[in-house]
């Protein structure tokens, strides 16, 4: 029995933009009195498909093309023209050839990210289709419909570099543009400087091909300028959005590292109310400077990923706010399509797992950053990830009669090469190992620590480091 073959499904992404082609286009057909007949079709070869749409004006007709996948673009719209009388298929561009007609836009459009975007292209195809109505009518006319296929065909032998192209040519492939389309030629983008180099170098090597490129060029030569609508619009709309998204990014961040500061500052302070604090000494540019920068470094880091959560989890949103209203659908697409590619499968994680693991990450990282030591009247509390060996939790309670202070001569790097200390101190007590680090010798910390010492009858014990006190103590 002969396989079946194996259907092709449409994407999520697809089937909006097909909806919304069928959308823009009944609702114009019900309004034209132009239109004796509006059909759609869908062919797939493989993984390709091509979605159309068939225009029947009487005297010719249009057919509008929509391609999920073009070469390296996608959500591709393309329009051709055809007539009873002639076997080919055309462009608005080979129109403006036999006329000689000054209009440089483009009539595709490629990469388009909303239902939005396709309603504009169809927009500039319909609107574009009623200007020259009467251009499309006479081009078949027996006076210019001879001079429109020759067009055609040198066209095709310039692109193909030869007749060959007759024994391929077979309509319209369902997954590329035919050889003539200037999507192919130097044509196909902004007009700029660089554009028109490029043009006067292809035409000096005689290799410009298309005639819409030599009519361009002469256009540009006599000193005028082409704006290309659709591009133009691209191109302010991925300004605004890049400048609107940073912006927005940032006050996220600023206010996300707000809350977590007012949160580790806030609870260490009430955790720590009415304790002596070792304050953290770091030599910036041979400054002393006391800062609790590990903490305030947390603080940052915890900041940077709870903006990334809720960039990842409200993306969408945030996006559309960021722009006016009318790019507002079409930044929550892009920001749907740049977070899908940025993070691969992470994309796809649902979005209340993606906000609980933010808010977990969150409230840990938060604890860590109350690392620190406090010293009451008679006991000291020790909190926070140096606190290396305790397992009673994050936050413990050492009476100062048993707890040994120990001076460490070094600790190993990650080489395990030991690494000398100037005046480094331990707490140890009960198999719990609180590392104090370096404080600067006969600080007001180093004095304090003397003082328990002293108070309770303690000798400061040297030992090499933190990962051999167990052993020092026989434990």
């Amino acid at each position: 029995m002969k396989k079946k073959k194996k259907e092709r499904k449409k994407t999520e992404d697809e089937t909006k933009f097909i909806n919304a082609l069928k959308d823009c286009l009944n609702e114009y057909d019900s309004k034209s009195n132009q239109i004796r007949n509006l059909a759609f079709k869908e062919e797939t070869d493989g993984d390709n498909m091509r979605f159309s749409a068939i225009l029947d004006y009487g005297s010719f007709e249009q057919r509008i093309y929509y391609y999920p996948f073009m070469l390296l673009s996608e959500n591709v719209i393309d329009v051709v023209f055809s007539f009873d009388k002639s076997e080919y298929i055309y462009s608005f561009y080979d129109i403006f050839n036999l006329f000689d007609i000054d209009d440089f836009n483009l009539y595709f459009y490629e990469d388009l990210l909303s239902a939005d975007e396709v309603k504009s292209a169809l927009n500039d195809i319909l609107n574009a289709t009623e200007r020259y109505s009467y251009y499309l009518e006479k081009a078949q006319t027996d006076e210019y419909l001879p001079v429109l296929e020759k067009n055609y065909e040198t066209d095709m032998e310039n692109a193909y570099g030869g007749s060959e192209w007759k024994e391929d040519e077979d309509g319209h492939e369902i997954c590329f543009f035919p050889i003539n389309h200037i999507f192919y030629s130097a044509a196909d983008a902004q007009i700029t400087e660089k554009t028109l180099k490029k043009l006067r170098k292809k035409n000096a090597k005689g290799k410009l091909g298309l005639i819409y490129e030599k009519r361009l060029l002469n256009y540009l030569e006599s000193g005028k300028t082409v704006t290309r609508k659709s591009l133009s619009d691209k191109s302010d709309f991925e300004k605004l959005y890049k400048s609107g998204k940073r912006k927005v990014y940032a006050l996220i961040f600023v206010l996300s590292a707000a809350l977590v500061f007012a949160l580790s500052f806030g609870i260490h302070a009430v955790l720590f109310r009415g304790a002596a604090l070792l304050s953290e000494q770091w030599d910036i540019f041979g400054v002393p400077i006391e800062l609790p920068l590990s903490r305030i470094g947390l603080c940052l880091l915890t900041a940077f990923v709870l903006t990334t959560g809720i960039i990842f989890t409200f993306g969408n949103k945030i996006a559309a706010r960021v722009v006016p209203d009318e790019y507002k659908n079409r930044a929550s697409a892009k920001f749907k399509k740049d977070n899908s590619e940025r993070s691969g499968k992470l994309g796809k994680l649902n979005k209340a797992f993606l906000g609980t693991a933010t808010a977990v990450i969150t409230i840990v990282l938060i604890l860590f950053s109350l690392s620190d030591i406090g010293f009451y009247d008679d006991y000291v509390k020790l909190s926070g990830s140096n606190a290396i060996y305790l397992s009673n939790g994050l936050f413990y309670e050492v009476p100062y009669s048993d707890l040994q202070i120990c001076r460490a001569q070094g600790y190993y790097n990650d080489e395990n090469e030991f690494i000398n200390y100037e005046n480094a101190y331990i707490l140890y007590y009960d198999g719990g190992c609180y590392e104090i680090g370096e404080i600067a010798p006969n600080s007001d910390a180093q004095k304090m620590l003397e003082e328990i010492a002293a108070k309770y009858n303690k000798e400061i014990i040297q030992v090499k480091s933190a990962e051999d006190i167990d052993e020092y103590f026989g434990n």
